[in-house]
């Protein structure tokens, strides 16, 4: 998920600085197509942002093969889908990694008790009781699957189905209540 926003912001960093060379360097006539190149400039940055924005969600591929192969869901975690750190839930428990190989912490099934999961503009927040401890952990998307709001389309009402996935992964390993605001 990182190579793709970074491909996308030095692609949009690149076409920007070299328009912004062009118009320097021209005779004041600014003109591609009609449409003048400072608004061209921003149109292109803006595209580059929301396409910044949407590559996010999309499923890093070798990430996505894994999680099939081992009949686990993978879900990204962290303030944004570019953080490298993600919560595996299998079945036998719960691991948290960042990167792809270092492992942050392991929770076996029978030591979950309790989740509960609320929806917010980035995406999903969920509380999980481990041996009478609460743990918040903020999910962003689910590899392969739907992502928060802030991270889909608008329109496609993307955080109720998140929700949903979540909840019904996690309720094989805790009692599971979702409150939707």
């Amino acid at each position: 998920m990182r190579v793709t926003g970074g491909v996308a912001a030095g692609a949009g960093v690149t076409f920007v600085l070299a328009m912004t060379a062009w118009m320097i360097s021209s005779d004041g006539q600014q003109l591609v197509g009609g449409i003048p190149g400072p608004a061209l400039a921003i149109g292109v940055a803006g595209v580059v942002a929301w396409l910044t924005r949407l590559g996010g969600q999309l499923p890093h591929l070798r990430e996505r093969r894994a999680a099939v192969r081992l009949g686990v869901t993978a879900f990204a975690i962290g303030s944004t889908p570019l953080t490298g750190q993600s919560l595996i839930v299998a079945a036998d428990g719960l691991c948290f990694l960042r990167g792809r190989a270092k492992p942050l912490g392991f929770v076996p099934a029978r030591q979950v008790e309790i989740a509960a999961l609320t929806t917010t503009a980035a995406g999903v927040g969920i509380s999980l009781s481990i041996d009478g401890r609460w743990f918040d952990v903020p999910i962003v998307l689910e590899v392969g699957g739907p992502a928060g709001s802030a991270w889909s389309v608008p329109g496609l009402r993307p955080g109720p189905r998140l929700v949903d996935t979540i909840a019904m992964r996690i309720q094989r390993h805790a009692a599971v209540y979702v409150h939707r605001p």
